[in-house]
């Protein structure tokens, strides 16, 4: 059985593909979500929009990063490799904007 999770395997488009190096820009919409919402402790949501970077060498694709962009200053915000820590860096974000 073959587990499809990444965007390209579920046939969703790059949101933008730099055309000088071919890394791709997919939007993360479930970190993006995450992001966008209070925790539980109350912590305020950020206006950010979160992309999943991938380098396309020679038709194989690769995750590199991803990255956390504010929606108001289009500034990186966080990056991280794993999901689980740009989902920690959210919530420390989060809570150093709660003060």
């Amino acid at each position: 059985m073959e587990f499809k999770i990444w965007p390209w395997e579920l046939d969703m488009k790059p949101y933008w593909t730099n055309p000088e190096n071919g890394v791709e820009w997919y939007i993360d919409e479930s970190t993006t979500q995450y992001a966008n919402k209070t925790n539980a402790n109350g912590n305020p949501p950020l206006n950010a929009m979160c992309f999943l970077v991938v380098e396309n060498i020679d038709g194989k694709r690769n995750p590199a990063t991803r990255v956390l962009i504010s929606k108001e200053t289009n500034e990186v915000l966080l990056d991280d490799t794993s999901l689980e820590g740009m989902g920690v860096k959210i919530d420390l974000l989060r809570f150093s904007n709660s003060f």
